[in-house]
């Protein structure tokens, strides 16, 4: 999973309130792992958490069984679509 979160990067919608952003990929992370506990599931999770970071969030999601793992954002190249370019820090899985 991916939780790494840079604002100037944030899609239009988001510009004026990043921070419901930064909710919004929360809230998707706690979905998984909350699904994945349900299911029993005897795989590890690891997080990729890096640029602006929420400690209370981190927490949370250590308490459901993530395992953190801190690292630098990438930075997306030029053509990239404005609508992906945080996914690029994916690539760094």
């Amino acid at each position: 999973l991916s939780l790494i979160f840079r604002p100037h990067l944030v899609r239009k919608k988001y510009l004026t309130h990043p921070h419901d952003a930064y909710l919004r990929e929360t809230k998707r992370a706690a979905f998984f792992l909350q699904s994945a506990r349900d299911v029993h599931t005897t795989l590890p999770i690891t997080l990729m958490v890096g640029g602006v970071r929420n400690a209370a969030a981190e927490s949370q999601m250590t308490e459901m069984g993530a395992s953190l793992w801190p690292t630098q954002p990438v930075d997306p190249p030029a053509w990239a679509s404005a609508m992906h370019k945080q996914a690029f820090n994916k690539l760094r899985a």
